[in-house]
């Protein structure tokens, strides 16, 4: 008898401005400023760079579920 063989793919985001100054982030993807304002936490330049690059390796895959 044969196994079948499972691939699996995992993918993670790209670096964000908090992961570039090594704050840790949690599930939430905004923070509140002492005045109350609330700020997203967003991809850095890099991030955004990162996920590009991801994006064309994923076009090229082939994916089942």
């Amino acid at each position: 008898m044969q196994a079948n063989a499972v691939s699996v793919t995992i993918v993670r985001h790209g670096e964000t401005t908090w992961n570039a100054i090594k704050r840790i982030q949690g599930q939430l993807s905004y923070y509140t400023e002492d005045d109350g304002s609330v700020v997203p936490v967003t991809l850095s330049e890099k991030g955004r760079s990162q996920a590009e690059q991801l994006g064309q390796k994923l076009r090229t895959m082939q994916f089942t579920s």
